[in-house]
């Protein structure tokens, strides 16, 4: 293997529109680079996104929205036996859309893996427990009138993932919840599916 077990995707998509009171335009880009081995399992993920709609009302007033967002995302962990695992998740990012002008996560973990490592790279059932800090800075002040925050919090999450000559099948369920106040939490379904 050339690679030495990395595999690395790209894509950008992206669209515009318009009418003669409407004009919308978007573009995203996202790279991510992976390693998956009996020992170790890297997955590095990076983006940006930018979205501008104009309306005009009533042929004098135009009212513009911009939304923009960057980020990096990093799971890295380090097999122990055939199912378990310990290792961790970090982030840092901006988004316009959520108010963040600067944000950053350290999230260490465990993990249990159904399957044996050794066949990690052909299909993964995964349980993943992480709990960690993450520091916000704000582009404007919350609505608990903050500017910045730091937050401790945890997550829960089960990953299937499944590659095959046919294509890749990636479903991830996260629960996640702040220590400080339990009512504040998400719960996520993501799929993903290539034919």
């Amino acid at each position: 293997d050339k690679w030495n077990s990395w595999v690395f995707r790209s894509s950008v998509y992206g669209y515009a529109q318009g009418e003669k009171t409407y004009r919308s335009k978007y573009l995203s880009g996202t790279l991510t680079a992976s390693r998956i081995t009996e020992n170790w399992k890297v997955n590095l993920r990076s983006g940006l996104s930018q979205s501008d709609s104009k309306y005009l009302i009533n042929d004098t007033t135009t009212i513009t929205g911009t939304n923009s967002s960057k980020y990096f995302n990093s799971l890295i962990v380090k097999s122990l036996n055939d199912h378990w695992s310990i290792g961790g998740r970090g982030s840092l990012g901006s988004s316009s859309y959520n108010n963040e002008a600067f944000s950053i996560s350290l999230m260490p973990g465990i993990e249990y893996d159904v399957f044996p490592y050794s066949e990690s790279t052909r299909r993964q059932l995964r349980i993943l427990y992480t709990a960690g800090y993450t520091y916000v800075n704000y582009m404007d002040s919350t609505i608990y009138d903050k500017i910045r925050d730091g937050l401790w919090s945890h997550s829960l999450s089960a990953s299937y993932e499944v590659v095959q000559k046919w294509g890749n099948i990636n479903l991830v369920v996260e629960y996640q919840n702040y220590f400080h106040d339990w009512s504040k939490n998400n719960l996520s379904l993501t799929t993903y599916l290539d034919l």
